[in-house]
């Protein structure tokens, strides 16, 4: 049969996403259970693909409790103290990227909470973090972002120095102190510190669970297929936003909201039938099918302007192909498997739903990666130090390296954001900017979510909601989510 082409773009793109909002339709019937849904059915238990161990009631015997959110954890200023002493200061958290600091001496601050933490590479093999504060009165030691071959770090204040392993090397006027107050421990105050991935994660806890007992290794297994390690950093952008930092995460644990906020997502994806695995310790993952238009549409037949683009980013010409719309997912995966895409990736250690599939995984408490093939989406949502209605939104996108002769891949730009310009290679590392939700840099996508995160938070301190949010089973990430949250707030963790 000849194959169906979509008309070029309108003009007005506003118009035309509302045209796909007003096509968008109710999908009945639903499963009777969404976690019962499998993105790879064929796939062998065990495998990246497969369904994880345990279901979500046999994590969180209680889950039902969760369908039900008290709304006052997302503005009362004492849920925020309780969440610093209890959560913040007992999980594990990103704090960067390891090739910040590649050669020793490299450094870069981190600010968490009312936490200031200096990471730096004290020697070649060895990565370490610090509160950043001076032993002395409290001056912080570093103010910038980052730096470059450190030799020693020294407060501006009145100068006392520490070397890059945090042992002292001057107090300042050593003589005029007595003796007691120099007789204990002056060396910088040491945190702990995990490298996953390429991945620095630090834990302000005395006595932390292990990290490799933190990420369930089921979970670890399926995203160590990616190595990280390996990727480098192409964007990097930190908005501040007027909504706590769970409004905000709460928008990118569930596909839900993808058909009436991103409507040209339904154009290229199954925004219902998605896979859903829950891990110990409040982690999880949901897998969005690509290459499928939504069932919410009526038109299965047209290969549209979204399915080309990922059609030419796995290396299938849309204009000889000869499926449908439904059949655009498997020509892509076969494509990419037989080395056809034009980026000349290796995909040997993915699985099937990783070559063409987006995987949205969360750690708990408040990273989110949202991941395909050569792109990953890092997103860390982090408290403000002082105001629960206000939040940093900082993302990172990474890129595996690959071939952009023939073409860049479609999430880069169009998605993302990245300037079409810019150096991708790895050989050049993008600043870290600071924005806000009015100029925010985060690409379209993103900004399509930030318009509406204002908006809730405001809402959710309304009356009119009788104090609690509802949440559907679509979006049992975000119940999850709070039933292990609570474990933290009652002093079960």
């Amino acid at each position: 049969m000849s194959t169906k082409t979509s008309k070029s773009n309108p003009s007005n793109f506003a118009s035309m996403l509302d045209d796909l909002r007003k096509t968008n339709r109710q999908i009945n019937p639903v499963l009777a259970d969404p976690e019962d849904f499998l993105v790879e059915p064929n796939a062998a238990p065990g495998s990246l693909d497969a369904k994880a161990p345990k279901r979500l009631q046999e994590l969180y015997p209680d889950i039902a409790h969760y369908r039900k959110i008290p709304t006052e954890l997302y503005y009362s200023h004492d849920a925020m103290e309780k969440e610093w002493e209890k959560l913040w200061t007992k999980t594990w958290i990103i704090a960067g990227r390891a090739s910040d600091v590649a050669e020793p001496g490299d450094w870069f601050k981190f600010d968490i909470g009312r936490e200031s933490i200096l990471i730096v590479r004290s020697d070649k093999d060895t990565v370490k973090a610090f509160y950043n504060v001076c032993k002395h009165r409290g001056n912080q030691l570093v103010h910038e972002e980052c730096g470059k071959g450190a030799k020693s770090f020294i407060c501006s204040y009145h100068s006392w120095m520490w070397k890059c392993d945090g042992d002292i090397a001057r107090v300042t006027d050593r003589n005029t102190f007595s003796p007691e107050l120099l007789c204990d421990d002056l060396n910088l105050s040491k945190i702990h510190c995990h490298i996953w991935g390429g991945f620095i994660f630090i834990n302000l806890a005395e006595n932390p669970v292990p990290f490799d007992e933190y990420l369930d290794p089921a979970l670890r297994r399926a995203l160590d297929a990616y190595k990280f390690e390996e990727w480098h950093i192409v964007k990097d952008v930190k908005v501040t936003v007027p909504a706590n930092w769970k409004t905000n995460l709460d928008a990118f644990a569930e596909m839900y909201h993808l058909h009436q906020t991103h409507p040209q997502g339904v154009l290229a994806t199954d925004d219902h039938f998605g896979q859903y695995d829950f891990y110990k310790n409040g982690h999880s993952r949901m897998i969005v099918p690509r290459g499928k238009v939504s069932k919410r549409q009526d038109d299965h037949e047209t290969i549209n302007d979204a399915l080309r683009s990922l059609m030419e980013d796995s290396g299938v010409n849309p204009d000889t192909f000869t499926g449908k719309a439904d059949d655009v997912r498997d020509a892509c995966q076969k494509a990419k498997r037989q080395g056809l895409s034009p980026f000349q990736v290796d995909y040997t250690n993915l699985s099937d739903s990783q070559i063409i599939d987006t995987w949205s995984c969360s750690v708990f408490p408040n990273l989110n990666l949202n991941i395909n093939a050569e792109v990953a989406l890092i997103q860390r949502f982090i408290p403000h130090e002082s105001d629960p209605d206000q939040s940093y939104y900082h993302i990172t996108i990474l890129s595996r390296k690959m071939n952009t002769e023939k073409r860049r891949p479609f999430f880069l730009e169009f998605t993302y954001g990245v300037d079409p310009n810019q150096d991708i290679s790895g050989n050049f590392r993008p600043e870290l900017k600071h924005t806000t939700v009015e100029n925010s840099e985060v690409g379209f996508l993103l900004d399509q979510d930030l318009q509406q995160i204002g908006q809730v938070h405001r809402g959710i301190k309304s009356k009119g909601l009788n104090g609690v949010l509802r949440l559907s089973e679509q979006e049992r990430r975000i119940q999850q989510f709070f039933a292990e949250y609570d474990l933290y707030m009652k002093d079960l963790k």
